[in-house]
């Protein structure tokens, strides 16, 4: 957890992240209440991979993605452009 908000940091360490890692230790063990008994590991996977199983999970049916190339990476852009913090 610590080395994903390093990341998140955006190469200022955590400090940035001081919040998230105030938070960190509630976080860990409020997810270990029942209503999160099952957890995904995402290490390793991709999010398509992901969202398949959660969808799964949860008893859903995704529609296929449609995006091509472009569309994906001007998502991508869009979602990393609203997330940029200026504290």
């Amino acid at each position: 957890m610590l080395r994903r908000l390093t990341e998140r940091g955006l190469g200022r360490g955590l400090r940035r992240e001081s919040f998230a890692v105030r938070r960190l230790d509630l976080c860990l063990e409020r997810l270990r209440g029942p209503q999160f008994a099952e957890h995904v590991h995402t290490d390793r996977v991709s999010v398509p991979q992901v969202a398949d199983r959660i969808a799964e999970s949860a008893g859903l049916t995704l529609e296929p993605n449609t995006d091509g190339a472009l569309r994906h990476r001007l998502r991508r852009i869009r979602i990393g452009l609203r997330h940029i913090r200026s504290d």
